[in-house]
């Protein structure tokens, strides 16, 4: 299969259209490195997105911190970068004011004030999260394309110099990957428990 399924992203594009929906891509990162620089995780993902933007170049982008900064790398250009809302938020961990429902929040926020919602999201995450994103998503009133991402093994979205204790641990020990996932999935037992997912 060629990358992605050009015919399939027409199709739900001509269709969201079709029903007066928005188009926007959107992103999700997996934390900055030391330095605050985008990682080898970050990369990867603006690889994919750089794909798909080459192809659709007039959809705007709403991508969070780490896969803006990669994407700036590449030449992408990125409409709205969602970084956290105060300098004195710590980047080394998801907290109650900047997390996966916040940066949705903060995209959805985007498109409604330029009149883009509702809104189909070509979504971008790596492939153990974009199950949770999507679930947020949708109960955001968006609809959901994911975009797919150039690898599907986790390890290669982690980094040894990441600011995440979980993805640095997976980067740096063969069975540092399973707390990685198991931190997937007390996130989504909590937002599921709050409702909202």
């Amino acid at each position: 299969m060629r990358y992605p399924d050009w015919k399939e992203f027409e199709r739900h594009i001509q269709l969201a259209r079709s029903r007066g929906q928005s188009v926007v891509m959107v992103t999700h990162d997996v934390g900055l490195c030391n330095g605050n620089t985008p990682g080898c995780g970050n990369m990867l993902l603006a690889e994919a997105l750089k794909r798909v933007t080459e192809r659709y170049p007039a959809i705007p982008v709403l991508a969070q911190l780490g896969v803006a900064m990669a994407a700036r790398e590449l030449g992408v250009s990125v409409t709205k970068v969602i970084g956290p809302p105060s300098a004195d938020t710590p980047l080394d961990r998801s907290t109650g004011e900047y997390n996966t429902r916040t940066v949705i929040g903060c995209q959805k926020q985007w498109c409604e004030e330029h009149e883009k919602f509702p809104a189909l999201a070509l979504t971008l995450a790596i492939p153990l999260h974009i199950g949770r994103v999507m679930w947020v998503m949708e109960k955001e009133g968006f609809t959901v394309l994911p975009i797919p991402p150039l690898s599907l093994r986790g390890r290669d979205y982690t980094d040894t110099k990441s600011l995440y204790f979980s993805i640095r641990v997976a980067g740096a020990v063969p069975w540092g990957i399973l707390i990685l996932y198991a931190r997937e999935i007390l996130a989504r037992v909590l937002f599921w428990k709050r409702g909202w997912m």
